[in-house]
C-alpha cells in the first residue's frame, strides 16, 4: 500500500451508463487519499482513453478494490507500484 502510486481501471462501454458512474464515484469518495486513480475508458466504438482523474485520489485499501472490481469485474482493477 504504501509503494502505490496508482489504482487503475478499465472501464467496459458497458459501464458508461451515468447510474455505473455514479456508483464507482460513490466508491470513490468512500476512500479518500493520495493514490492517483487512472481510467483505461473504452468505447463501443473500440477506442481507448486513458484519463487521470483531476477529483478523486483514493487510499488503496482492500475494501475499495474490492468495491470497485464488484461494479467492473475482477480483471479492470489493479495496483501499479
Amino acid at each position: 500500500k504504501r509503494f502505490t502510486k496508482r489504482v487503475s481501471l478499465n472501464i467496459p462501454p458497458e459501464k458508461l451508463a451515468q447510474d455505473e458512474i455514479e456508483k464507482i464515484q460513490i466508491i470513490l469518495k468512500k476512500f479518500p487519499g493520495s493514490c492517483n486513480i487512472y481510467m483505461n475508458i473504452k468505447s463501443s466504438d473500440g477506442e481507448e482513453l486513458l484519463l487521470k482523474s483531476k477529483k478523486y485520489s483514493v487510499d488503496p485499501v482492500p475494501e475499495l478494490l474490492n468495491d470497485l472490481r464488484t461494479i467492473l469485474g475482477e480483471k479492470n482493477v489493479w495496483i501499479e507500484g
